[in-house]
Parts: structure tokens; sequence; C-alpha cells
């Protein structure tokens, strides 16, 4: 499965968020038109586990 990763990191600390916190979405296109969108949040605060989940993300397997 191939696909893309977007990110964006918090600018400013609102309802939820605090400044810094970042998000990764992995977006995979499926056969049939259908997407498979794979969300990670990381606080500011959190160890950078960014390379474990992508580990985890290659052991995805879908059954049609």
């Amino acid at each position: 499965m191939r696909g893309k990763r977007y990110s964006i990191e918090c600018m400013q600390t609102v309802t939820g968020v605090t400044k810094g916190d970042k998000a990764y979405q992995y977006v995979f296109n499926l056969s049939g038109g259908r997407q498979l969108s794979v969300v990670y949040m990381q606080n500011v605060g959190d160890a950078n586990n960014l390379q474990t989940v992508e580990q985890a993300i290659q052991t995805i397997i879908l059954k049609q």
C-alpha cells in the first residue's frame, strides 16, 4: 500500500490542543475509490514515536 503523510503543528493553544502539538495523517487510496486514513496525535510533551507509528502502519493488511 502506498500513501501520503500530511502533518500539522499547532501554532497556538486553544481548547483541546497546546502550542507545539502535532498531528500526522496518513491517507491511502484503495480500490473502488475508497480511502483509508490513519491519524496520529503527538502532544508537545510526549516522546517522538513517529518511527514506531510508521512501522505499525506498514503492518496493516486489508482484506478485500
